[in-house]
């Protein structure tokens, strides 16, 4: 993700010397937390709404939440110098991005639709962002640094 004011928390940290992990670990918690939330709100990072999944309208429940599997996936790892948040779910991409999933057989991809199973060459998701940096989230990475910066009695 490419991020200039995520890069200018991090450029603070730069000049510190030492092991930040733990301040990764605390930014990577917040980072999971907000996951969580936007599951629960179904908005990506942006605020925006996700569209609905059909499954969704039809049956109950949540978009991009059936069995919790992609939900229950999402974890961080801090590093000295950084943290990454992700899953390892391999439909993950296509629901962050949309994207278009084509049949690899002649007899297609089959599904169930209203109760009825249907077969299609293709189906097109839309773009349902779950990962992602949130004003939200910069505004509390900036304070989780400011915090630590007070705490090591260095301007923040």
């Amino acid at each position: 993700m490419d991020d200039a004011a995520v890069r200018q928390v991090f450029a603070r940290l730069a000049a510190l010397d030492g092991d930040q992990t733990t301040l990764m670990q605390k930014i990577g918690a917040q980072l999971r937390l907000h996951v969580d939330e936007r599951f629960e709100d179904g908005k990506g990072p942006s605020g925006l709404p996700w569209k609905k999944s059909r499954r969704a309208q039809e049956r109950g429940g949540s978009t991009l939440i059936e069995s919790g599997r992609l939900l229950g996936s999402m974890t961080y790892v801090a590093a000295p110098r950084s943290v990454e948040i992700g899953t390892n779910v391999e439909y993950a991409a296509i629901h962050q991005f949309g994207g278009t999933i084509r049949a690899k057989t002649p007899k297609g991809l089959r599904f169930k639709v209203g109760g009825a199973w249907r077969r299609m060459m293709q189906v097109t998701l839309p773009a349902r962002p779950f990962l992602g940096i949130s004003q939200d989230d910069r505004d509390e990475m900036e304070a989780i640094v400011a915090d630590h910066l007070a705490q090591l009695g260095k301007p923040a």
